[in-house]
């Protein structure tokens, strides 16, 4: 099983890796079709669900966010049953999660699914997790305002972990809650996340001109402000963390490649700011 402190790179993303947690995101989609109006994929996936076929890394895991404020309790058929007849388990070491294994040739590769539910409602605050359909879901910052948003739907025809081709009718996040998600996991040791978000600003169809269009009903929302303030932090030279890990994930060698990186990151993200 990959723990989080193993992945500091791209090239600690193994294809067969990647590959496994692929088929679980399809096998996924399709197990809670049910509650798909309640269900976004967030995380490491989103990039290349938004952008296929632009070179993203992917991901080696699963994250799902719900709406917890929308899905009750339901006694036949709850989620976490859903799983667990699906040959899923709860993770040993985080109560959030439910992993599976999937054998790619002869090879066992053991996948994380998380699910992430908004902070606010249910739970009582001081609570990290909201409790529904049998599942702990971890709060994350910007999950409510997720739900305010349509998804982005996306159909992809690919293998389901015993092998056979599916189709799935995926419900991504929106790309405002997206940035916002993102950016608060900012800081939490994975430059992963600061990757995430220069590939979508630099792939993102029309350029951050036309993304900048997206906030424009909430740019004044204190939740954008407070992803704005941390962005201009993370991003506020070449040389500070958020900069720096991109090029640090992207495993460069090449001098003169990483300042050019570390430069485009830092002027993609400064002209975001700028425009929002």
């Amino acid at each position: 099983m990959i723990q989080d402190n193993e992945l500091h790179n791209s090239l600690d993303y193994s294809e067969g890796q990647k590959e496994a947690a692929h088929r679980i995101l399809v096998e996924l989609v399709n197990l809670f079709d049910a509650y798909k109006d309640e269900i976004r994929i967030v995380g490491g996936w989103v990039p290349d669900l938004m952008f296929p076929n632009e070179g993203h890394i992917g991901s080696v895991d699963v994250d799902i966010l719900i709406n917890h404020l929308m899905l009750k309790d339901s006694g036949y058929q709850s989620m976490a049953k859903i799983l667990l007849k699906s040959g899923y388990v709860e993770h040993e070491e985080k109560y959030f999660s439910f992993v599976k294994d999937v054998i790619l040739e002869d090879i066992t590769y053991t996948v994380d699914v998380d699910v992430l539910a908004g902070m606010y409602g249910g739970s009582q605050k001081k609570k990290r997790s909201q409790h529904v359909q049998g599942i702990k879901a971890l709060k994350a910052t910007g999950g409510n305002f997720a739900f305010d948003f349509k998804p982005q739907e996306i159909l992809i025809e690919a293998k389901r972990p015993d092998g056979a081709m599916d189709i799935a009718h995926i419900n991504v996040i929106a790309v405002v809650p997206y940035l916002v998600m993102k950016t608060a996991a900012l800081g939490r040791g994975k430059a992963k996340d600061a990757y995430d978000i220069y590939f979508l600003l630099k792939h993102y169809v029309g350029g951050v001109k036309l993304l900048s269009k997206e906030f424009d009903d909430c740019r004044d929302l204190p939740t954008i402000k407070e992803m704005k303030q941390k962005l201009s932090e993370k991003f506020a030279t070449e040389n500070h963390t958020g900069s720096v890990d991109v090029s640090d994930f992207l495993n460069l060698d090449d001098k003169e490649e990483i300042e050019m990186i570390r430069r485009d990151a830092y002027e993609q993200v400064k002209l975001l700011l700028e425009l929002i």
